[in-house]
């Protein structure tokens, strides 16, 4: 029974991990699967993005998102960057600006030549931060599972003198109170609670468009009484 409810603790936890990983993966999701790249004659053709390299032009129509980093070559536009700098209001990006990858081209069509692609965009790069961060256990968290190992040692030792406290008088009894000590005193909510309240938090503010770059933070929050924007 004790081992059960302990992988139990470990099957939520590990489907909380999942359900976090879901949220960043909706993250990635966000840029477009193809993109119009520039060819040799000045036509555009469509192509998926992983054809991308370092130097080709694409064009990026309004609405789209930018899929790379690079520079506005043609055409002059507003941007929207909310998601990867929190600023609400759409910025002008004209010749010679740089355009992020994430971003949301919000009013007329541009070409940009691609600085850098893939997991070398800055957007990939705070994705992957976020996913190291989902991986990674908070301050409190570790010190609850140091905390556990010697617990679960003095609870299976209290199990045990209990036992043995009723064993001459009634064994049937003896065998309830050891059992019922092993309930009210198992770890799992001592090594479980802080990851699991911690992962259920970042999936709920990913897909808010808050992005968690570690745990602790949130931890932290606690000791904050003012805030400065």
């Amino acid at each position: 029974m004790f081992v059960f409810f302990l992988l139990t603790g470990r099957w939520l936890e590990q489907r909380l991990r999942d359900r976090t990983a879901g949220a960043l993966g909706h993250l990635m999701q966000l840029l477009p699967d193809s993109i119009d790249r520039q060819l040799t004659n000045g036509q555009f053709e469509r192509v998926a993005l992983r054809h991308l390299n370092v130097g080709d032009v694409v064009r990026v129509l309004p609405g789209e998102v930018f899929p790379i980093d690079g520079t506005i070559v043609s055409g002059d536009t507003f941007a929207n960057e909310a998601l990867l700098t929190g600023e609400s209001r759409p910025v002008p990006r004209g010749l010679g600006a740089p355009v992020i990858a994430g971003s949301y081209n919000l009013s007329t069509a541009v070409q940009v030549r691609i600085d850098q692609v893939g997991r070398e965009t800055r957007y990939a790069q705070i994705v992957a931060l976020m996913e190291q961060a989902s991986v990674d256990k908070p301050r409190l968290a570790v010190l609850a599972d140091r905390v556990a190992k010697p617990f679960l040692v003095f609870v299976l030792l209290a199990a045990a003198a209990a036992a043995g406290f009723w064993w001459g008088a009634d064994p049937a009894r003896a065998l309830m109170a050891a059992v019922a000590v092993l309930v009210v005193t198992c770890p799992c909510a001592l090594s479980l609670a802080t990851p699991t309240a911690m992962l259920t938090s970042a999936a709920w503010l990913a897909k808010r468009g808050v992005l968690i770059r570690r745990l602790q933070a949130i931890e932290s929050l606690a000791d904050i009484d003012t805030v400065i924007f």
